[in-house]
């Protein structure tokens, strides 16, 4: 192809160019000692403009080191050409942001290209690039914003996508590449989880009951159902007897249903003391809903960190910790404040949970635990770290008892997070409060337990 000399000041970055901005530091020293070696590949879009394709780093150089004109090569290719030929270019001479990656990957699908064309032109993976285009669906401002500084990867952002909820993905992106996003991602897929959960139970309710109207006097009705599971069967009377439902606090992670049948004649006078007791231990269920659903989101946090962190624990730490959990009801261990833990209990609900560990474990790994390591994938440190946090984490893991009230002294608590420190994992601002007692729900369980 014949290579042209064009002056500098007629070339310009490609209106279309994914990049947005060019790291030219390793390449302005050369192009003032050498020159531009490689052509740049433009467009002609006027007599005096030249669109630039392939090379707008070297552009960005070679007017750094003051350059007149660099050598190019005029190409007549269409609009889908220059789209993936730009796409192409920056992904393989240096890495874009997952923002720039998605930008590139939808310019090319607007112009009318295929996931299957574009996938045979790049080379890419169908899956890479359903990835990419699923950035499209963000905040593209905030996502922006959130790749600048390089603290987010393409593997955070491919959690979102498990995120069907616009608004709820975009809340979530605000805080990815800090503690709290793990935490975020679950709380957002136990609330889809519930709302499908939700749907499914109130259509099966509507089957034979009306929802209870705001002017509908609730004493002319008994409770039958606190909370209405999945499970629930239609009551053989439905036909003979007018239901009504509640849906109790929408939207939060303790919503539920209760079901109401209207008093027959002998159930007037029922007795105004047991309705308030069962009023009480409602709330009381409904507070420990509360408890079981953030434990929850908790719980997957950790287990997904220590499966992708498992490697981190060095050869020492972790000798001490097979010692604790496996070896011996008389070895103490000093954690990192120097605690002394006593083991034999912890030792004895290990061990008794040990079952429980094995199937925890398999379900973390995808594999059983292989005593031997032979061909294990993970490793001796891996696979011995990881069943560790099974067994710690079967022993019980909150500041809270069974209805919620704090524990200031929970050694199973402590010694859990004993572990996971030594492994670099930090807690969520939710989490965190959970553990030292000042979170909201505390208070909530305290002033119930008060009312008993």
């Amino acid at each position: 192809m014949k290579i042209t000399q064009i002056p500098v000041n007629q070339l310009q970055h490609h209106p279309d160019n994914p990049r947005d901005e060019y790291d030219i530091d390793d390449l302005v020293e050369s192009v003032k000692e050498n020159g531009i070696l490689q052509p740049l590949t433009v467009v002609q879009k006027s007599l005096t403009l030249y669109y630039v394709v392939a090379g707008n780093r070297r552009l960005e150089a070679a007017m750094a080191a003051d350059l007149d004109e660099v050598p190019c090569i005029v190409s007549k290719m269409d609009e889908k050409e220059q789209a993936t030929i730009m796409l192409i270019e920056n992904m393989q001479r240096k890495n874009l942001t997952p923002y720039e990656e998605g930008k590139g990957v939808q310019m090319c699908l607007d112009l009318g290209m295929t996931e299957a064309d574009l996938a045979k032109k790049t080379g890419f993976s169908k899956d890479t690039i359903r990835h990419r285009k699923k950035l499209s669906e963000l905040d593209q401002d905030k996502l922006k914003e959130k790749c600048k500084d390089g603290q987010i990867s393409m593997q955070d952002l491919i959690k979102l996508e498990q995120i069907k909820d616009p608004e709820a993905k975009n809340k979530i992106l605000e805080s990815i590449g800090t503690n709290n996003f793990n935490f975020e991602i679950q709380n957002a897929l136990s609330a889809q989880e519930r709302q499908k959960k939700m749907t499914a139970i109130r259509l099966k309710l509507e089957t034979f009951a009306e929802e209870m109207p705001e002017d509908w006097a609730d004493s002319e009705f008994e409770v039958k159902v606190w909370g209405v599971p999945e499970s629930f069967e239609i009551p053989e009377d439905a036909d003979e007897r007018d239901y009504v439902f509640i849906h109790q606090y929408p939207g939060k992670s303790y919503e539920s249903f209760k079901l109401y049948a209207r008093k027959i004649e002998e159930e007037e006078d029922e007795d105004d003391e047991l309705q308030e007791i069962d009023t009480k231990w409602s709330r009381l269920n409904t507070m420990r809903d509360k408890f079981r659903v953030i434990n929850e989101a908790f719980k997957h946090t950790r287990q997904e960190y220590v499966v992708t962190h498992a490697s981190a624990m060095n050869a020492e730490d972790l000798l001490m910790w097979c010692g604790y959990i496996f070896l011996s009801d008389e070895f103490d261990y000093a954690g990192p404040d120097e605690k002394i833990y006593d083991l034999p209990a912890p030792f004895k609900k290990a061990t008794d949970a040990l079952y429980t560990n094995l199937s925890m474990y398999a379900e973390l790994t995808g594999s059983e635990f292989d005593t031997e390591f032979n061909g294990s994938p993970r490793g001796f440190n891996s696979a011995m770290t990881i069943m560790i946090y099974t067994a710690l984490e079967n022993l019980g893991n909150m500041h809270a008892d069974y209805n919620g009230v704090y524990k200031e002294n929970d050694p199973d608590a402590d010694i859990l997070y004993d572990f996971l420190d030594k492994l670099g994992y930090i807690p969520s601002d939710a989490e965190k409060q959970m553990l030292d007692g000042t979170h909201k729900y505390y208070k909530e369980a305290s002033e119930i337990q008060e009312e008993f």
